[in-house]
C-alpha cells in the first residue's frame, strides 16, 4: 500500500497472501488500518516506511464477525527494497484488538508500539515468524488491557511469550482471558518427564505494572490437567500440575457436599 496523505483510515475485509507493506509517504502519513473479516485471512511478508519520516501503521482488529473473522498477520525481518535507500524496515506503532481473532507473529527484535486488548469478543494468539519454530515471541514498548482472551501455544520446553518493555497497565474491571493450545496429556508427560510435580512457563513479562493475578482468567483445559497463574518479578507464569489447587480442591469438596445434601434431602 502507498499512502501519500498524513493521515488515511482504511478498513478491509482480510488481508491475504504475502510481498511487501510499503508506506512510502515523505510526510510523516499515519495510517490506521482496520481489518473487519467475516472470515479467516492471512498475510505474511515485510514492513517498510520510507526513510526520514516519522510513518505510522496502527492495525485494529474489528470483525464484523467475531466467530469467523480471523486475520493472521506476520511480519518477516527485512523491509528494505532493493536497490531503493529510501525505504527502511518498520514496526507496528499500536495494534488493538476488540472484536475476532487477530494471530500476530513478528521477527526476533521488532519492538512494536503499543497493544491494547479492549473488546470483550477480541483475541490474539501468538504466531512465530520462522517456519522451524512453533514458539513465537510479540514485544512492545507498552501495553494496556481491558477485556478479552490470549492464546499461548505450549510446547515442552517454550510458550509463546509477550514481553513488554514498559509499562502494563489494566483498566476497568473486565477480565483477559488465558487459554493454551497444548495437549492435556502431553502436558502431564511433559510434568513426568520434568521429575517433578509441576512445570512453569513464562507468559508476559513487563518494566513495570498495576496488573494482579485476578485481573486474568484461565480457559478450562481439562484432561486431569490443573494450571494456576501468578505474578512474580515483574511477569506472569502458568504453573501446570496434576493435583488441583486448594481453592479448586475446595470447590469441588463444597460441590460434592451439596450433591450429597441433595441426595440426602430427596429421600
Amino acid at each position: 500500500a502507498s499512502v501519500d496523505n498524513y493521515f488515511s483510515d482504511i478498513s478491509i475485509g482480510g488481508l491475504e497472501g504475502g510481498g511487501a507493506l510499503q508506506i512510502s509517504s515523505a510526510h510523516s502519513a499515519t495510517v490506521n488500518l482496520t481489518f473487519a473479516n467475516s472470515s479467516a485471512h492471512s498475510y505474511s511478508g515485510t514492513l517498510a516506511s520510507r526513510a526520514g519520516s516519522d510513518n505510522k501503521l496502527n492495525v485494529t482488529m474489528d470483525a464484523s464477525d467475531a466467530q469467523n473473522g480471523r486475520q493472521t498477520l506476520i511480519i518477516k525481518e527485512g523491509g528494505a527494497v532493493e536497490g531503493d535507500a529510501a525505504m527502511n524496515p518498520s514496526r507496528l506503532d499500536s495494534v488493538t484488538v476488540l472484536n475476532g481473532t487477530l494471530n500476530l507473529g513478528a521477527y526476533n527484535g521488532l519492538v512494536n508500539g503499543d497493544l491494547y486488548l479492549g473488546g470483550a469478543n477480541g483475541r490474539l494468539e501468538i504466531s512465530s515468524a520462522y517456519t522451524d519454530s512453533g514458539m513465537g515471541t510479540l514485544t512492545f514498548e507498552n501495553a494496556t488491557f481491558e477485556r478479552g482472551t490470549i492464546v499461548f501455544t505450549v510446547e515442552e520446553t517454550a510458550a509463546d511469550k509477550i514481553e513488554i518493555t514498559g509499562d502494563l497497565g489494566k483498566f476497568g474491571n473486565g477480565k483477559i482471558g488465558v487459554e493454551f493450545d497444548a495437549d492435556p496429556y502431553d502436558i502431564g508427560e511433559w510434568i513426568l518427564a520434568s521429575g517433578g510435580d509441576s512445570i512453569e512457563y513464562e507468559l508476559i513479562s513487563f518494566g513495570s505494572g498495576s496488573v494482579a493475578e485476578d485481573d486474568f482468567v484461565l480457559g478450562d483445559l481439562g484432561g486431569g490437567i490443573f494450571a494456576n497463574l501468578f505474578i512474580r518479578d515483574n511477569a506472569l507464569y502458568v504453573e501446570f500440575t496434576n493435583v488441583p489447587e486448594p481453592a479448586e480442591f475446595a470447590a469441588a469438596f463444597g460441590a460434592l457436599a451439596l450433591f450429597i445434601a441433595a441426595r440426602r434431602g430427596r429421600k
